[in-house]
């Protein structure tokens, strides 16, 4: 299955690569047949993960895009728990547009969407663990997400 995985995630890259894939694409697929991509949710976030990673700008783009999609889409506790489990794994990441992109993707769930965020703010703040590792234009995202979320948490806008 890892051997399928690969192709799948080689083809995936060629074709976003090549603007064969949009976000739009993306969007419309997985927002109109969810229930039906329910089974893949794990395959899914494995190729946005593998897209965030990738030092190529377009993929890693598109990646936050598939995260940001995910999270609206899969709207339960558990998915959007290991979305959030992910994109904190990835600001530990070894590439500065890895952590970028997840700290990106994290600022902009925690504006668009703060209270469902709200319950899951223990792995935003699990990002804090990599502090030292961050770069201090990371750390001013970091402490932007914390501070928009502190603030939608007293009652703040939504």
């Amino acid at each position: 299955d890892q051997k399928r995985q690969a192709e799948v995630d080689k083809i995936v890259r060629q074709k976003v690569a090549r603007r064969h894939f949009r976000p739009s694409l993306i969007w419309q697929s997985i927002q109109n047949h969810g229930d039906a991509l329910r089974p893949f949710f794990s395959h899914f976030c494995q190729i946005a993960s593998g897209l965030l990673r990738s030092n190529d700008f377009s993929l890693a783009a598109f990646g936050s895009e598939v995260y940001r999609v995910l999270f609206e889409v899969f709207a339960d506790g558990f998915s959007r728990q290991d979305i959030l489990g992910l994109l904190t794994a990835h600001t530990g990441g070894s590439s500065d547009s890895e952590v970028d992109g997840a700290l990106d993707v994290l600022a902009t769930l925690a504006s668009k969407h703060s209270v469902a965020l709200r319950p899951f703010v223990v792995y935003v703040k699990g990002v804090l663990d990599y502090l030292d590792n961050l770069k201090h234009n990371q750390i001013r995202k970091l402490f932007t997400i914390l501070s928009t979320l502190s603030i939608s948490g007293a009652g703040g806008p939504e």
